[in-house]
């Protein structure tokens, strides 16, 4: 198959991190367009318990770290030495099974971070993940959509999944996680558009996934990093 699409060099010179995102990414794609096809009827949002769709996604996201260290860091003023940091903080917004999360701290070893998801089947993933990872101490995990955090002057990196995140409580949830960043901190977001920085203290990146969520911000949420968080 790969000879036939003409990428089977290709596939022999990706790097084993290269190779777990292609694997993982083509993986959830191709599962959740079976899970599509099987009940085309099903309601929007994400909804998938499907371990291996999970587990896909989930290495899929993980890849975000190299790209953090070493396209997005540079961009960002300070970011670098404040996670290197001790009490550096984390969010995790969607953490899913928390592949982001055990690679931010395998990463920056004094990072804590907090991942918060209200489905149940990623958690319990992401449980079994952080313990076998020998991560408890360090990776705190929240049943909780991200519209219902408290946390405030807490975080000094927040990842926010837009695709991930309903558009009934967007708005909310975005508000409430610029509340969370300390003095100074950034806010990354996952979009369907490329490094999209138009009223945002922040690069914009990564396709929509099918999840009921937002591509990318309406003008009206274009707003909530201001220069100077």
């Amino acid at each position: 198959m790969l000879s036939l699409l003409g990428v089977d060099q290709e596939v022999t010179e990706l790097t084993p991190a290269e190779a777990e995102f292609v694997n993982g990414l083509a993986s959830t794609i191709l599962l959740q367009a079976v899970d599509l096809l099987d009940a085309p009827n099903r309601s929007a949002g994400w909804s998938h318990a499907d371990p291996r769709i999970l587990h896909g996604q989930g290495a899929a996201s993980a890849t975000l770290v190299p790209v953090l260290c070493d396209v997005i860091l540079p961009d960002l003023d300070g970011l670098a030495d404040r996670l290197d940091r001790p009490g550096a903080a984390f969010l995790d917004v969607g953490v899913g099974v928390a592949a982001l999360s055990i690679a931010m701290c395998r990463t920056w070893p004094r990072l804590h971070v907090v991942g918060v998801d209200p489905f149940d089947a990623a958690l319990e993933l992401a449980r079994c993940n952080v313990n076998d990872a020998g991560l408890g101490g360090r990776i705190e995990l929240r049943a909780m959509g991200a519209e219902n955090l408290h946390d405030v002057d807490a975080f000094d990196l927040v990842w926010f999944s837009l695709p991930f995140v309903p558009d009934l409580v967007l708005d909310a949830a975005l508000a409430v996680a610029c509340r969370s960043l300390r003095p100074g901190g950034w806010l990354l977001t996952g979009t369907s558009a490329a490094r999209v920085s138009v009223g945002w203290r922040s690069p914009a990146f990564a396709p929509r996934a099918q999840a009921g969520g937002s591509w990318i911000p309406p003008p009206s949420r274009r707003c909530w990093l201001p220069t100077g968080l």
